[in-house]
């Protein structure tokens, strides 16, 4: 069996003793208490939110992707369904509220965040917003742009998961001739 040892964790997180090396792509294991620690995959969420004919985008205010273009959305926490971290991602970047949230599909994706690299796997929905939002988070976003729907590309989305479910949503709208 080869083990490597993890370039970003030093210490077992059981009994705090240096020298967690890597098992195997995943699973990190201590010489000294023998836990074995799974670097599972995260989940994220990111909406499409129709305002109108519009999709909403925001302008993201810090790296990864910092200036590039990309859906509001965000880590889905311990305890929290999906469907509520996006709400509340939403709430939190862009202080409105959604309604008839909707699946659309998933992709994995890698998030590489202060030099250390994440798996996720991104799920992405769609949803509607009554008003454009007139405020956000500046931490977080530097600008909201709206994007006519037939207008939208995914090449304007700065993260591959998120071209890939532009990519998905664009075609499901031209098969279907939806508008919202």
């Amino acid at each position: 069996m080869h083990i490597e040892k993890h370039p970003t964790l030093s210490y077992c997180p059981r009994c705090g003793k240096h020298g967690i090396l890597f098992k195997h792509k995943k699973c990190l294991v201590c010489n000294e208490c023998g836990l074995e620690y799974y670097q599972n995959v995260a989940a994220a969420a990111g909406c499409f939110i129709f305002y109108n004919d519009f999709i909403l985008l925001a302008k993201r205010a810090k790296e990864p992707g910092k200036d590039g273009l990309d859906l509001p959305g965000g880590f889905c926490d311990p305890g929290e369904s999906l469907e509520d971290a996006v709400r509340r991602e939403i709430r939190e970047e862009l202080f409105l509220d959604v309604y008839d949230l909707t699946y659309l599909t998933s992709f994995p994706n890698e998030y590489l965040f202060e030099g250390i690299l994440y798996h996720t796997c991104d799920v992405f929905f769609t949803a509607r917003a009554d008003h454009m939002c007139e405020k956000f988070c500046e931490e977080e976003i530097s600008a909201v742009i709206k994007v006519h729907q037939f207008d939208f590309h995914e090449d304007m989305l700065v993260f591959p998961s998120g071209k890939k479910a532009g990519n998905f949503l664009r075609k499901k709208l031209s098969k279907t001739g939806e508008r919202t």
